[in-house]
C-alpha cells in the first residue's frame, strides 16, 4: 500500500491552546483567592511529640479470650453513660475493647458516634493509662449525650483508673 503514510506530518505535534482560557491564566484563579482552601482543611499539630496518636492493633482487644479475661476479672467504674471494666495486662502499654449493644444505643450512627468518641478520648488518654485492658460498655442514657458530655464522662473513667491504679501500685491480681 503505497502512500499510507502521506497524511502523516513530519512538524512535531504542539499543545493546543484554548480560546476562552489563554495559557497563563488558566490557574490564576485559584492562586488569587486564598479562601479555596483544601478540602480536608489543616492539619492540626499535636505537641505530644512521642506520644502514640494512632489507634493500631496493639491498641485494640483483638481476641475473644482478652475480652472474657476482662470480664471475669476486672475493677469496675460506672456512671450513667458507661461501664468501663479495666485490669492489669502484662504488655506495659494500653488496649482497650468496645462493646456498644445495639440494645443500649439503637441507631447505628449513634453507635458509629459513640465508638468514635471512645477511641478518641483513649488516644488522649492512653499514656496515662499504660499497662491496662479495659473494656467500655455503652449505657442506655449515651446515645442521648452531646460530645463533650460523653468526652467528660470517659475522662472521669480514665481518672479513676489512674487512682486506682496508683492505690493498689499495680491494680488488680492477675490470676
Amino acid at each position: 500500500m503505497p502512500g499510507y503514510e502521506t497524511h502523516i506530518s513530519t512538524k512535531p505535534h504542539q499543545a493546543q491552546t484554548y480560546a476562552r482560557i489563554s495559557g497563563q491564566d488558566v490557574h490564576s484563579w485559584w492562586t488569587s483567592h486564598p479562601e479555596t482552601t483544601s478540602r480536608q482543611g489543616p492539619r492540626p499539630a499535636f505537641p505530644l511529640i512521642g506520644i502514640a496518636r494512632d489507634f493500631g492493633r496493639n491498641s485494640r482487644l483483638l481476641v475473644a479470650a482478652d475480652y472474657d479475661l476482662v470480664f471475669r476479672r476486672s475493677r469496675r467504674s460506672a456512671d450513667q453513660y458507661f461501664t468501663v471494666l479495666f485490669r492489669p495486662n502484662r504488655l506495659g502499654y494500653a488496649r482497650v475493647g468496645l462493646a456498644i449493644a445495639k440494645k443500649r444505643v439503637r441507631r447505628a450512627v449513634d453507635r458509629n458516634r459513640v465508638k468514635r468518641l471512645i477511641r478518641e478520648s483513649f488516644r488522649n488518654a492512653r499514656p496515662g493509662l499504660d499497662g491496662l485492658d479495659i473494656v467500655v460498655l455503652a449505657r442506655n442514657n449515651t446515645a442521648r449525650a452531646d460530645n463533650t458530655t460523653v468526652f467528660a464522662s470517659l475522662e472521669h473513667h480514665w481518672q479513676t483508673m489512674r487512682n486506682q491504679a496508683i492505690k493498689t501500685n499495680k491494680g488488680p491480681a492477675l490470676n
